[in-house]
């Protein structure tokens, strides 16, 4: 048997262990179940000697599941008293806006754009050489440090949810220093490749650098602010970096490449600066006293792996077709890829349409999984099968919301764009158009990008539920097909058919992560133990 302690704290101390195991699960049917509930609120045996003078987290448990106390008894009466409209309306509200967070950014650039003519890295009268140069790196941004945004949200939002900030501080922060040596370490490739096989000119090269590396420190630092809950400041810094560059560009007169340079810059200095003044005022209830060592190299990067994939196949999914059409050869191009405006036009408009799936499907999702954790309290073994029938049933209901909201939302912004360009664009002395090839790219992307909202609700659901290899097999999937379509088509036919790989893809992507997810929610009871 194990040894009696004597815990070294009167009750008002350790009763609030009581209830942190009591909101996991209101019946807990032994030792083996309270010493797993410790386990997943981040006790060891180190912590339970320190704190409780017990001799590990098994005695612990043993300890508390013996007491005499309501908290720990079945209550099959006490259910938490749903919260009241209006507060259920604000936290939608806030999880809306932290759905579309990653839109904003692209949906003030195409404010800007058609307002001012330029955004925070691009401007309607660029020669294509400095086009083609800016739209090469910001590709690139994405792609490079795509992986790492979401290892960043994966192991940050693991510690913060233990309420281990410092430990969340110090994985950010070494995912940060990995994206930018990675992007230092692409660039000096790039600069040895193009010395070897001259592609670029030496002043293309330098401006795709130039905003390469600025725009990886800038999607970084935005990605701490989401996992943070700080997401608006990253749209402010944005608008404030585009007052920064009409400052210098229309009032200073300075070249619009250098005054972008130069807000970007500033952007993501400030960003990263923001980023550790926010996880110091982060609280660090838990830490007092001790101080855990992070897991082994090989350890996290294995458990981090999964999700460094699916952010650079994500990336590679919206960005590959534009790479095909800009390379398909036509008269007058001057090197193997050529910025076309036109396409790119086309599908940067029907990108708006993710805007508000975003949005719903974090609300979804998190409404799913807060339900989840109750019903996981309040469920008995024996009627598991109930409560997988509950939550499929809830999942259909959403995926029809997601294609309700996703078609009304191509709509919206087809005929939102179409009215911009008859009734306000079309009277403006430079204003934009759209020609023939970017209306056919525009209404192929609508439908593309509102079938892919699909399949980023079943990402996000199944990797709320850590499952992200089923995730990124079906992306690699449709980046496959994506390339093999896009690739074909544009070159028996014409460049604008490139669009139709990131239609294929999206379908290929919804249909084979919606089989994935039926397979899990039939077993949503298995999939949420292993959650706990």
């Amino acid at each position: 048997m194990p040894r009696e302690f004597r815990l070294r704290h009167d009750e008002a101390d350790w009763a609030p262990l009581l209830d942190a195991i009591h909101e996991l699960h209101l019946h807990p049917e032994d030792v083996y179940e309270v010493t797993a509930l410790l386990e997943s609120l981040g006790w060891t045996d180190a912590r339970a000697r320190q704190r409780y003078g017990a001799e590990d987290v098994f005695d612990l448990a043993r300890r508390l599941y013996e007491l005499e106390r309501p908290a720990i008894d079945v209550r099959s009466g006490d259910y938490v008293v749903p919260a009241s409209a209006w507060r259920r309306f604000a936290e939608a509200t806030r999880q809306f806006l932290r759905g579309i967070v990653f839109a904003l950014p692209m949906v003030l650039s195409i404010v800007s754009m058609l307002t001012l003519h330029f955004s925070l890295w691009s401007y309607q009268f660029l020669p294509v050489n400095l086009a083609t140069a800016i739209a090469i790196g910001t590709i690139l941004s994405f792609l490079t440090v795509g992986g790492f945004m979401q290892a960043i949200a994966r192991r940050a939002f693991f510690y913060i949810f233990q309420q281990y900030y410092k430990m969340a501080q110090r994985v950010t922060f070494h995912h940060i220093a990995a994206g930018i040596v990675t992007s230092l370490g692409v660039s000096g490739l790039l600069v040895g490749v193009n010395a070897l096989f001259p592609v670029l000119p030496p002043g293309m090269l330098w401006v795709t650098l130039a905003f390469y590396v600025v725009l990886n420190a800038i999607w970084l630092s935005v990605t701490v602010m989401y996992v943070l809950k700080s997401e608006l400041m990253f749209t402010g810094l944005l608008v404030a970096g585009i007052m920064v560059v009409w400052v210098a560009f229309v009032r200073l007169h300075l070249n619009i490449i250098v005054a972008q340079l130069a807000a970007m810059t500033c952007i993501s200095v400030v960003g990263l600066l923001v980023v550790a003044y926010l996880f110091r005022r982060s609280p660090n209830r838990l830490e007092h006293g001790i101080q855990p060592h992070l897991p082994r190299v090989g350890i996290s990067v294995y458990s981090t792996l999964p999700y460094f994939v699916y952010g650079c196949l994500y990336f590679l999914l919206l960005f590959v077709d534009r790479v095909i059409a800009w390379s398909t050869n036509a008269p007058g191009v001057a090197y193997f890829i050529w910025f076309r405006g036109d396409y790119e036009v086309g599908l940067d408009f029907a990108l708006v349409t993710l805007v508000l799936p975003l949005g719903l499907s974090e609300v979804l999702v998190s409404r799913w999984m807060n339900d989840a954790l109750e019903a996981e309290r309040h469920y008995a073994s024996q009627q598991s099968e109930v409560m997988n029938r509950r939550f499929l049933r809830a999942y259909q209901r959403g995926i029809r919301w997601m294609a309700v909201v996703a078609t009304g939302s191509a709509l919206l912004v087809y005929f939102g764009v179409k009215w911009l360009l008859d009734h306000y664009l079309m009277r403006l002395p430079q204003s934009v158009s759209l020609t023939p090839n970017s209306n056919y790219v525009f209404a192929v992307g609508l439908a593309a990008y509102s079938i892919l909202s699909l399949g980023l609700l079943n990402a996000v659901t199944m990797f709320s539920l850590s499952r992200p290899e089923l995730v990124v097999r079906p992306l690699a999937i449709a980046v496959a097909a994506n390339m093999g379509v896009g690739f074909l088509l544009s070159r028996w036919f014409g460049y604008a058919d490139a669009v139709w790989g990131v239609f294929v893809g999206s379908v290929l992507f919804a249909i084979l992560t919606s089989r994935n997810i039926r397979r899990v929610m039939r077993r949503f009871d298995y999939h949420l133990y292993l959650l706990s």
